[in-house]
């Protein structure tokens, strides 16, 4: 009795050992032999032992681009994988579930397949017409050139995503980690959301709304704006820039013109080269709504020969706590004929009595001069240059530039 018990419990102990065997088969031959070459101890036959620490901890990188896998199937044990390339293997149809250390995905094809998706036709044989599950850790996707109808929900942590010439009608929202996208030759007529400045010109794409031919999500109207006035400061070559945000502000990117951008509500900056900026900030509200507005007035140094307090610097101010802003009168201001010789004219639809003061590009005050409605301004005695104009009313004040020729 006592021997038959013990028998028995080490037949099921034998049983247990065999069903936990880590060793799984790998059913695309393609795939195992690319596998063989840089985890070759871990396989026995076509298996592969899925508790060796080469395939859970050590393997950070899978470039298996190109070699006519069909089946990838077994990349999901690599748990420490952070690159896989397995673009370019023309019969893979589907890709497994993806390890959840993932950070860059290439399934593209190389192509050759025309800018305008075959809609309506099935797909080409052996080609992507879906993703798995996104990694809440990827960084980059590409998967160019395939036959995708739709993307998962892509992760908050992208910064990088083509995804052109596929069938895609309707794309999932779009992350603000965005710098970089690429969604042409795709079918859709709207998108869920803008994402500046990485949307470049799909700006030009309404949003999708009620009614929308896609069936995509439903968001509301993006109706945020975003401006700001530039303001000579009382301290030569400084200027503060009092910005108007949306009321649900989330974030802001400030850009200088000089390749250079700050990422917050309030930020400064210096120029370390001469010449003229334009500067632009983009907002991004709390419904994902984008809008971007650029100053087309130019902010100048002296040369780079120039001590270092001629400095141009920036500083954006709370316009709550700073000089008052007035509503719309950058648009409503007129400088003409610009460039001039010296002798121009301001006019304004205010009638409010106005002070105009005229800086040089060290920041020197060289006119000062009351107008009221339009005026004509003899600055012939200023040397050829550009100049920063600032007018002045009870209201606050604006910013405009000037260049004389002749």
């Amino acid at each position: 009795g006592m021997k038959k018990i013990l028998l028995i419990a080490l037949l099921v102990c034998i049983k247990q050992v065999n069903a936990q065997t880590p060793y799984v088969a790998i059913p695309d031959s393609n795939f195992v032999h690319y596998l063989k070459t840089i985890v070759p101890t871990t396989f026995k036959g076509d298996s592969l032992n899925t508790s060796s620490t080469l395939v859970t901890t050590s393997t950070h990188t899978i470039n298996c681009g190109g070699l006519g896998i069909a089946n990838l199937s077994g990349v999901q044990y690599f748990t420490s994988l952070i690159h896989l390339d397995c673009s370019n293997n023309i019969y893979l149809t589907s890709l497994p579930a993806l390890p959840a250390s993932l950070s860059y995905l290439n399934c593209s094809n190389g192509g050759g397949y025309p800018c305008s998706p075959l809609s309506g036709n099935p797909p080409p044989a052996g080609i992507l017409t879906s993703l798995p599950a996104l990694p809440n850790s990827l960084d980059t996707l590409i998967c160019f050139y395939n036959y995708i109808t739709s993307l998962p929900a892509l992760p908050n942590s992208l910064s990088y995503l083509d995804c052109k010439s596929n069938n895609i009608s309707c794309f999932p929202t779009f992350p603000n980690s965005i710098s970089y996208l690429d969604i042409g030759c795709n079918l859709y007529t709207c998108l869920p959301n803008y994402v500046l400045p990485a949307m470049n010109s799909y700006t030009t794409t309404p949003l999708c709304g009620t009614g929308n031919a896609n069936s995509c999500p439903i968001v509301s109207s993006c109706t945020s704006t975003v401006s700001f006035t530039l303001v000579q400061d009382a301290v030569p070559h400084t200027w503060d820039a009092y910005p108007t945000y949306p009321s649900n502000i989330k974030t802001a990117t400030w850009y200088w013109g000089d390749g250079y951008t700050s990422v917050g509500l309030y930020p400064s900056h210096t120029y370390h080269a001469a010449g003229s900026y334009n500067i632009c900030v983009t907002a991004i509200d709390s419904n994902n709504c984008g809008a971007t507005y650029c100053q087309s007035d130019s902010v100048y140094r002296l040369g780079n020969n120039s001590p270092l307090s001629t400095m141009v610097y920036i500083n954006v101010k709370n316009s709550t706590t700073g000089i008052a802003q007035i509503s719309g009168l950058n648009t409503n201001i007129s400088i003409y004929p610009n460039p001039s010789n010296g002798s121009f004219v301001v006019e304004t639809n205010s009638t409010a009595k106005q002070t105009i003061q005229i800086y040089d590009v060290s920041g020197k005050l060289v006119l000062s001069q009351t107008i009221n409605g339009k005026t004509t301004i003899d600055a012939t005695d200023l040397n050829e240059g550009v100049y920063n104009i600032s007018i002045t009313s009870n209201e606050g004040m604006v910013n405009k530039r000037l260049v004389i020729v002749r």
